[in-house]
């Protein structure tokens, strides 16, 4: 599929959190589910787990570049899933969510964002978020 890659030089040298970036939209809607790319995350999720001791102590930066996502990828999204997801990383994964850096984002993005994080249960501390419209490269 194509939507995530994990970097394998971990940030601030040898022992900082681990990089991985993301693609959202690169998928077709009608030929995959959201599911179906959260089934292939998790899988890749527990393989760093497992591997990478480091990313598990000091924890995983994602960066999800959003400049493909159409307005179908964002109605796969529901608050349920959001929930699901939510719970899903704080009870069931060790790996620590250090942040999360959404680029490219469409217009509206920030707002419906804000609306589904009233869904998200924060870990303490809370992992970071940032929202960057458009990133020049």
């Amino acid at each position: 599929m194509g939507t995530t890659i994990r970097i394998p030089k971990p940030l601030y040298g040898e022992d900082g959190p681990a990089i991985t970036i993301s693609r959202s939209g690169v998928y077709e809607v009608g030929e995959y589910d959201i599911v179906d790319v959260l089934k292939v995350k998790t899988m890749l999720l527990i393989i760093q787990m497992l591997e990478d001791d480091n990313a598990v102590v000091s924890g995983c930066h994602e960066i999800i570049d959003m400049s493909k996502a159409t307005m179908g990828h964002f109605l796969q999204m529901t608050p349920a899933l959001m929930k699901k997801m939510s719970s899903f990383a704080d009870e069931a994964i060790p790996i620590r969510q250090k942040g999360a850096h959404f680029i490219n984002t469409p217009v509206g993005f920030e707002q419906i964002f804000n609306l589904f994080r009233s869904f998200l249960s924060p870990p303490p501390p809370p992992p970071s978020i940032v929202i960057f419209k458009h990133l020049n490269y």
